[in-house]
């Protein structure tokens, strides 16, 4: 056994005890993809809504490289920013990671994805439209923006005269 494998292991079996008398270990070291990626001391982290589990994972994915990359930000820093673009379950879901299994940013992005593939798999009907009615408080543009917003999952749409109609029954 290497002595990297063994001093791992004696690591691990202190964090085990550690949280078994109510401590707990935490690596700081652990917690970084590229530890020793830095950024410039002028650095203004843009503001990249935030994702909380539901929309798209690729096109969050892409949202967050293309901002930092016209920022001239290299993976490895795009990477340690990408934490700052999650929020609630997503960033659990983060820190949970073991980043010794991952090589690079595009395995850590691939694994994002394909975690939150799901939200993208389910296909929006003409019937899920027929149910999106207006709420009681929720003025006329707010209710169409959500309509929309909903219409534009579909694989296949209505014709624009059956959607205005659509429209008008769910108000």
């Amino acid at each position: 056994m290497e002595n990297h494998e063994l001093a791992q292991q004696v690591k691990d079996i202190k964090a085990a005890l550690a949280c078994s008398q109510g401590d707990q270990i935490l690596d700081f070291d652990g917690l970084c993809l590229f530890p020793n990626a830095k950024l410039q001391k002028k650095f203004k982290k843009p503001n990249i809504e935030k994702f909380n589990g539901t929309g798209n994972p690729t096109s969050d994915v892409y949202h967050v490289i293309y901002t930092l990359k016209l920022m001239g930000l290299n993976d490895e820093l795009i990477a340690q920013l990408f934490q700052r673009t999650l929020t609630g379950s997503t960033l659990d879901w983060f820190l949970t990671l073991d980043f010794t299994k991952y090589k690079g940013w595009q395995e850590f992005a691939n694994a994002f994805i394909n975690q939150y593939a799901y939200n993208v798999q389910i296909e929006v009907t003409t019937r899920d439209l027929e149910m999106l009615k207006q709420k009681p408080n929720e003025s006329f543009a707010n209710f169409l923006t959500r309509w929309r917003k909903k219409a534009t999952q579909m694989k296949t749409h209505a014709s624009e005269d059956d959607q205005v109609k659509m429209v008008v029954r769910n108000l």
